[in-house]
């Protein structure tokens, strides 16, 4: 199989390398009556979730096996710098992940068993709280939540054993242990004690995460007597008097969604003064983005952070999360959040303003990352923070002359695919290329060279965008883009029932044939069919490889992937047609190779 996103597999294994250490904050975070202070500084912050920062939830390469991954430093980086851009001083995290007892153990969290850690997830985390610390940003970080995602009470509560509940005595000893476990984690990459890193602002108590008065008053103490560093957010959804009156909170949040921002004004009169506020998630409008951000700078909130940042993915483009991410620095072709841009340019709008500063001009990205590159059909790159698109240039010898192979490339077009397909090159060359970055504040210097490439063939790709088809006739099928996220991100595909078609041509003599498609259930096989003249179509040989995989939420009712492939066909033609089998498949992609 010589489809390049197995290439990205690879990079599964490359899971935060070379973090540097790094310590530049000076203070920890303190506060008196109802402000946060970064030493004598006031510390009031517009800023963002960055719920996959400690854990990828949104690994959708077509070959992945599940959508969980340990993030890379290349990801990490990405939203730390985007934050940066966006004048972040603070991102909140989401919480960590246990075992659920649905779910196959292969899955990657943080808790995989009773009172058991895994390693490389926290040092995932270890390298987080170093780039926090080298890129100035302080962190408030979730233990577990309310609602069943991550890190669920009733889940955690039950690792112990089916009949003990969250607030038990068991339930209670187990989130004591849980806490001592990371406050007293030393980290491998600084060496720095977890209770001692200046990069964390606070402990939340849980994500959304209703609990007895009780609870809250003496986790919160137990917190404060391991770490005296570190304030304390309660996690409840929404501000309690509990929380008012208990003299080891420090912050106090809501979430607005469904809430009308003008609950920020009431909050705050009901805290009167008495502890911080951070309105700790926001979403989805513009509308509701400026009327948060107005009430917040306004009011005497400490902060909000909207929901949610979704960095670049090491295998190129962007991760996505069912119409949740926000893509630093918006302005792309697709949006996942109506109105992205106006929402980040509000969000950097007013993370300066927050501070009495007005925004300084974008810099140029730096230069993006070339991907190994197998054939030129299949061109990724890890993309810059901050750029808009994308040039890739090419030449015979690594040292130019270079000319441009394709421009005004945006990388949310395709997700979790090869970004660009160089159509120009020619059988017999050998090429290089590199890539360069162009955002609102100018153009990086070029990447790095990747190469050399040998042409043996030609390949035509249709990513099957509905203006941009490359098959030259179709009979009954039609264009979908419906939940996309049941489809690994695949934004464009053909539907088409038992018997229907698509057909291609190429230039050339098809020398094999790949179609990635999906289907709902049990998959069925596609009919290729290879013709000459365009009149006589002979079927040849296809074949089928799946690549079930597990997800989280069975509710997502994921569809299979499914890779046909055509090598060396038996019949000679330029022409060939793909034909649907029952079972309401959709296709996602083709690939055809030719040679001249």
């Amino acid at each position: 199989m010589r489809h390049r996103l197995m290439v990205f597999c690879a990079l599964l294994l490359c899971a935060c390398p070379g973090a540097t250490p790094a310590d530049t904050l000076a203070n920890f975070i303190t506060r008196r009556g109802d402000r946060l202070y970064d030493g004598a500084r006031d510390l009031r912050v517009i800023s963002f979730n960055v719920p996959n920062l400690l854990l990828l939830e949104d690994d959708f390469a077509f070959t992945a096996v599940n959508n969980w991954s340990l993030p890379t430093t290349f990801e990490i980086r990405d939203a730390f710098q985007s934050v940066k851009e966006a004048g972040g001083l603070v991102v909140r995290t989401y919480c960590f992940r246990i075992h659920k007892r649905n779910e196959p153990p292969f899955l990657p969290k943080h808790l995989t068993a009773w009172r058991t850690f895994y390693e490389p997830a926290f040092r995932v985390m270890d390298t987080v709280l170093a780039l926090a610390n080298e890129y100035e940003i302080r962190l408030i970080i979730p233990l577990l939540e309310g609602p069943p995602w991550w890190g669920p009470k009733n889940h955690f509560a039950r690792l112990r054993g089916r009949r003990y509940g969250f607030e038990s005595n068991g339930g209670r000893e187990d989130y004591r242990h849980l806490v001592g476990y990371v406050l007293n984690r030393r980290n491998s990459v600084t060496g720095t004690l977890y209770k001692n890193d200046k990069a964390i602002l606070c402990w939340e108590t849980g994500n959304e995460m209703p609990t007895s008065s009780r609870w809250l008053g003496e986790m919160a103490a137990f917190i404060k007597r391991i770490d005296p560093n570190h304030l304390v957010m309660d996690g409840n959804y929404g501000v309690r008097t509990a929380a008012l009156n208990d003299p080891n909170v420090d912050i106090v949040s809501n979430h607005f969604y469904t809430k009308c921002a003008q609950g920020i004004s009431r909050d705050l009169d009901k805290i009167n003064g008495r502890k911080a506020y951070i309105a700790g998630e926001w979403g989805w409008t513009k509308e509701k983005t400026g009327e948060v951000i107005r009430r917040t700078i306004g009011g005497s909130a400490s902060g909000a952070l909207v929901w949610s940042l979704r960095y670049r993915y090491r295998g190129g483009g962007f991760t996505w999360h069912k119409g949740q991410g926000l893509h630093w620095p918006g302005g792309f072709k697709r949006e996942e959040q109506r109105d992205e841009r106006e929402i980040l340019a509000a969000v950097r709008n007013g993370a300066f303003a927050i501070r009495g500063l007005t925004p300084p001009p974008l810099r140029p990205p730096a230069p993006p990352a070339p991907l190994p590159i197998n054939h030129p059909s299949s061109i990724s790159w890890q993309g810059s923070t901050g750029a808009l698109f994308y040039t890739v240039e090419r030449a015979e010898g690594p040292e130019g002359p270079w000319t441009v192979a394709g421009d005004s490339i945006d990388e949310t077009v395709v997700a979790y695919r090869p970004l660009f397909n160089d159509t120009s090159v020619r059988i017999g060359k050998t090429y290089y290329y590199r890539v360069i970055a162009r955002g609102t504040g100018g153009s990086s210097a070029p990447s790095a060279v990747a190469g050399p490439v040998a042409v043996t063939s030609l390949t035509l790709v249709d990513e099957l965008l509905p203006s941009g088809e490359r098959f030259i006739a179709a009979r009954g099928t039609s264009f979908t883009d419906a939940k996309p996220w049941r489809f690994k991100y695949d934004f464009h595909r053909r539907r088409g029932a038992r018997g229907e078609y698509i057909e291609y041509r190429v230039e050339g003599i098809i020398g094999g044939v790949r179609i990635f498609a999906f289907f709902p259930g049990r998959p069925f096989d596609f009919t290729v069919e290879i013709s000459a003249d365009g009149d006589v179509y002979s079927p040849v040989i296809v074949r089928r490889r799946p690549f079930p995989y597990c997800c989280a939420d069975p509710r997502d009712r994921l569809r299979l992937p499914v890779l046909f492939t055509v090598n060396a066909p038996e019949t000679r033609g330029n022409r060939v047609r793909i034909v649907f089998p029952r079972g309401k498949a959709q296709v996602g992609r083709c690939e055809i190779d030719y040679v001249k």
